[in-house]
């Protein structure tokens, strides 16, 4: 029996980018100090990442009747625990009269989120307001940070040999065994009717058989 695991701390921090091009072609630069914050990315910036791995090989059996139905099998597994990526609210709604897409509501509360996170209620609308016209909101960028994840996936394969350069490898596996919900991201433009509300998910239980010839 073999087990890797390991775990991982990590921090990424930038000033966000803003490409908008006009008519003209030019470019529109970012409010640097302003969009300082978090990277984005649903793999750019998290937090926590641990994996496990394992593989356990069947003992062989003296008994011929039972090493030829147990014996020779591989069992292996993955076991990821991934903290939230980070993300951004947006105002929905040009009030800096800036015609830029990097524009955040005011923070009015002190906890953006629901107090009873779920899927419908990840964010509080209530904890946000628009700026007035001709300033920008007082939240930064990408530190609103989303739902973790979960995902346990095993495999079980055995070779039996056919002749002598000749075998059969039978393969199974198993991605996100225990069917486990892995929201996404909510819903993060103020003025939609869906706001705070997460309306997407990661794979369910997928399996998958192979059957190799190898010669």
């Amino acid at each position: 029996m073999n087990f890797s695991a390991n775990y991982t701390w990590s921090h990424c921090i930038n000033t966000g980018t803003n490409q908008l091009f006009q008519n003209t072609g030019g470019y529109t630069p970012e409010r640097r100090g302003a969009n300082r914050g978090n990277c984005a990315g649903l793999e750019v910036d998290r937090r926590h990442n641990f994996n496990l791995s394992t593989v356990y090989a069947i003992p062989r059996f003296t008994k011929g009747r039972l090493q030829n139905i147990v014996g020779g099998w591989q069992v292996s597994g993955i076991v990821k625990l991934l903290s939230g990526s980070y993300m951004s609210i947006s105002s929905g709604i040009d009030n800096a009269l800036s015609a830029t897409n990097d524009q955040t509501p005011d923070q009015v509360l002190p906890s953006p989120y629901a107090p009873n996170r779920n899927i419908d209620h990840w964010l509080n609308p209530a904890a946000f307001a628009q700026p007035a016209t001709g300033t920008y909101g007082n939240m930064g960028q990408r530190n609103i940070v989303g739902p973790g994840s979960i995902s346990i996936d095993m495999g079980l394969t055995r070779r039996f040999q056919v002749a002598e350069k000749q075998s059969l490898e039978f393969r199974a596996e198993a991605f996100n065994l225990p069917n486990h919900v892995n929201p996404g991201n909510p819903v993060t433009t103020l003025t939609s009717t869906t706001f705070g509300r997460i309306q997407s998910a990661g794979d369910p239980r997928i399996l998958q058989l192979a059957l190799k010839y190898v010669f």
